[in-house]
């Protein structure tokens, strides 16, 4: 089932991956909640659990009302495989036919991230979460990519 969204409008995480990992644990340890709101997220700063919130967004893990879509559920039962199956669909500007991934550079793949308007730190920690998502997911990476 594809994501539903439109995936060109929205801004690719650049939330540490931990975070969000660790998110997706503590669902896994208790249960997925009837909506996804700041109130599920007490630990975090208020800026993480923005972002956070922004990434389940991106994945189309909820929708615009933070209700779970049948996707959370997925990667809460099965984190591998959904995950690689979320990132091609969410990373389809980087993870497509017109760019060669599997040989990029770093600068290549940063200058993939700039064309979203983004930029400085902003573009270091979409790597970095981008990568993280990659290796969790088995996805196989560019050798000239640090992981």
């Amino acid at each position: 089932m594809p994501i539903d969204k439109t995936a060109s409008d929205a801004k690719p995480p650049y939330i540490s991956f931990k975070t969000f990992e660790n998110f997706v644990a503590s669902l896994r340890q208790s249960s997925i909640p009837n909506r996804i709101d700041r109130s599920v997220l007490p630990g975090l700063s208020g800026a993480n659990q923005s972002y956070l919130i922004a990434t389940l967004k991106f994945f189309g893990l909820i929708e615009e009302s933070g209700v779970p879509t049948i996707h959370l559920k997925e990667l809460v039962q099965n984190e591998k495989t959904t995950l690689a199956r979320l990132v091609g669909e969410s990373y389809r500007f980087i993870i497509n036919p017109n760019f060669d991934f599997k040989s990029a550079t770093e600068a290549q793949l940063e200058e993939k991230f700039r064309e979203k308007d983004l930029s400085g730190q902003t573009v270091r920690k979409c790597v970095s979460f981008f990568l993280a998502a990659c290796d969790k997911g088995g996805i196989a990476i560019s050798p000239h990519l640090r992981s």
